[in-house]
Formats: C-alpha cells, structure tokens, sequence
C-alpha cells in the first residue's frame, strides 16, 4: 500500500552468538563482520551501488510529528571502532546518571554540529572532527559507550560515511535496493518492533473502516463489530 515493494523481517544466522552470555568484545567483532556502514573503496564493485542505494538523503518524512525532529538520526556518529553501548556500571548511582547523560549528549551534539556544518567531511578525518569540536578521543568514545535506552550498536565508521545506511554487503549484492540492517540485541525490543508494525495505524485503513462502519450502522452493534472487524482482517 506504500508503493515500492519492501519486506521487514529477521534474519537469523548460524554462528550468531549467544546474546545472553557473550562479552562485548565477542558481540562487537560477530556484527562488525556482518553489518556495514562503511562507503567500499572505488574498486569494489558495490562502491556504485551502495552510493546510489545506502546514501540517506533528507526528505520531508524525516521530519514527521509535532517536535519536526529528525526521525532516522542521521547524520550518524562515526566512531573509530564498533562499539556496544550499554546501560552505565551498577556503580553509577541515579542521582549521577542524568549529569552524565546530558554531559554525552553535549559532547555529541558537538560532533554532530561539526559533522552537519562542514561543507565537505568527505576528506575529514575523525581527529580533524573531534578537533573541532574540541572535544577528546576518550571522552567521544566513553560517551558513545554508554546508553541510557538499553543496549545497541554503534557501527565503525569514517566521517565521510555518517549518510551511509546500515547494510550486509552479501544481501546488498542481491537485493540491489535500500536496507537498514539492524542487530537484534534486545528480544524484548525485537517483539515490541514486530508487534508496533503489525498494529501500526494507517490513514488508508482508516478511512476503509469508517466506510464499513458507515455501510452497516443500521445493523446491531455486534453485527457492526463483526463486519468492522472482517475489513480490518482482509485489507491489513
């Protein structure tokens, strides 16, 4: 009902490891082999196509919603390694995290604002951006290793690649279309994603179940619900 056709689906793998006992270290090298967010060099023979297929551009549906914020985050980070970010240590008393939080998100920001400000980060590297920003290698990348939300995460990249989606090269060589690959490291938010699609609301199916409601209001409520709940099963 979108136009082009598209799929949303998990892939599982394998060798993937187990994600209750792994150690960062073991999650952060598994998925640095199979998800890339990284422009291949001129040679390689996906360069044309992951230029022409990964490369985000800005659209008026990234700016959806009241606060008009951008939805995909992008400009991403591009950090010197893959790194798992996670919730602080238990050490970290509550009353500290929200200073951390805002200090992170701080330090990000300044990167970001560099990253989006420059006129061509193509031949920056990471050191030129955080010397901009005048902020430290250390402290960029303790802050890109803590997460407030839960764990996830945050790919290698170089600044010229903060626009490039997330993809697996192999896939990439046969869909030859868009994908967003994104690690499942948390089955709790792999269910909520799956269960906010299936009852995503839609104008187009909406104004489909006001017609039938339209169609049978003479009827009993039970009947009404009955016919209501027919279109909603055939026109999902």
């Amino acid at each position: 009902m979108r136009g082009s056709p598209h799929a949303h689906c998990l892939l599982w793998t394998a060798d993937g490891p187990d994600m209750s006992k792994a150690t960062a270290e073991e999650i952060e090298q598994y998925f640095g082999t199979k998800v890339s967010s990284q422009l291949p060099p001129a040679e390689d023979p996906l360069h044309a196509l992951v230029d022409r297929v990964q490369r985000h551009t800005h659209s008026v549906a990234c700016r959806k919603g009241k606060d008009k914020h951008w939805r995909f985050s992008f400009s991403r980070p591009p950090p010197e390694r893959t790194i798992l970010a996670k919730l602080p240590e238990d050490g970290v008393v509550l009353e500290l995290r929200h200073v951390y939080q805002e200090t992170n998100a701080d330090i990000l920001k300044r990167v970001g604002d560099v990253l989006i400000n420059s006129e061509d980060c193509s031949s920056m590297t990471l050191d030129d951006v955080l010397r901009e920003a005048n902020i430290t290698s250390e402290n960029y990348h303790n802050a890109l290793a803590m997460s407030f939300s839960g764990r996830h995460l945050v790919l290698q990249r170089r600044p010229c690649d903060v626009y490039i989606n997330n993809y697996n090269p192999t896939c990439l060589a046969a869909w030859k279309a868009n994908m967003d690959v994104q690690p499942v490291l948390d089955a709790y938010a792999c269910i909520m994603y799956i269960v906010a699609y299936v009852t995503k609301n839609e104008r187009e199916i909406g104004e489909v179940l006001r017609s039938a409601k339209k169609e049978h209001s003479d009827k009993d409520i039970r009947t009404q619900m009955k016919k209501i709940g027919s279109v909603f099963l055939t026109h999902r």
